[in-house]
């Protein structure tokens, strides 16, 4: 049995059903009820009362329940106590993908500053996969995108990052004047995927007009590639294409319908982690750190 069984099915109570758990964990139903079948399997009981829309426990899925928490709140306690001892502690931190070409340098440069006998994990992820390692206890804290409501979890605006919409000069769009949506929508749009980023503005907003989104890629160095080749219109962080606007190879469009457009950056974390680093990192990142991009 292992941890992650544990705490999918101390989720799967709290939150009354596979579905919302799912939601929660940010894994697939599937993989939910795999986890939560194999443990009943190796107690050789069942757990749960399965209804069409709701979970109850049995008696002995009480029983199990009260041991669970514990079994959890002894291993972190546990983790804590064994880094006490090292006299170290490790912060295992992770980012999304579309994160770390904006702040993760500047994030990193700050943080390994703050004690020198602290060992930092820095773990690349999708931004859907920061909130099902931090619940699963694979990580500590993480930045992302994504805000959600989660009765387990507290989220710290870190920033809203300014965004550009660029063509290639290859395209040959003029870039000299204001314009509105209207007289681009008949472009091809190139956007993060969606699976990498579920709740992207700009990809709502393309769909919602039935623009034509003709290219969609997890990797910027791709995104990139396309909107220089001229295949299509793209959005990007300043940092991520700064040298290509320093060149004149893409050049910034000024719609009017999206002018000022920005995307936030949160610091997640479970509620109630009391560690001194984090501290330290929130009031790090209250400094203005992040407008010496400009």
């Amino acid at each position: 049995m292992h941890l992650d069984q544990i705490s999918t099915f101390i989720s799967v109570i709290e939150s009354g059903s596979f579905n919302k758990a799912s939601t929660k964990l940010f894994l697939s139903q599937p993989t939910i009820t795999h986890r939560i079948n194999k443990m009943e399997s190796e107690l050789g009981i069942s757990l749960l009362v399965r209804g069409k829309k709701e979970v109850q426990l049995t008696k002995e899925g009480e029983l199990f329940l009260y041991y669970a928490k514990e079994i959890l709140e002894s291993f972190q306690e546990c983790l804590t106590k064994i880094e006490l001892q090292k006299g170290e502690s490790i912060i295992n931190l992770g980012y999304g993908v579309s994160l770390s070409y904006f702040m993760m340098n500047k994030v990193i440069n700050s943080i390994s500053s703050l004690n020198y006998e602290n060992r930092y994990h820095f773990n690349i992820l999708r931004d859907i996969d920061i909130i099902s390692n931090i619940l699963e206890n694979k990580i500590q804290m993480g930045f992302t995108r994504e805000l959600l409501e989660n009765d387990y979890l507290d989220f710290h605006l870190i920033t809203q990052e300014p965004i550009y919409i660029v063509a290639g000069k290859k395209l040959g769009i003029k870039t000299d004047k204001n314009m509105s949506f209207k007289e681009i929508i008949g472009q091809n749009f190139i956007v993060p995927n969606k699976e990498t980023l579920p709740n992207d503005f700009m990809i709502n907003f393309l769909r919602s007009n039935n623009a034509n989104i003709k290219y969609q890629t997890n990797d910027i160095l791709i995104q990139k590639k396309l909107v220089l080749e001229g295949y299509g219109i793209s959005y990007f962080s300043k940092e991520c294409i700064i040298e290509e606007l320093d060149n004149n190879n893409i050049s910034q469009l000024q719609i009017e319908d999206l002018s000022e457009i920005s995307s936030p950056i949160y610091l997640v974390y479970r509620k109630g982690f009391d560690d001194k680093t984090l501290e330290n990192i929130l009031n790090l990142l209250t400094e203005p750190i992040y407008s010496k991009l400009e």
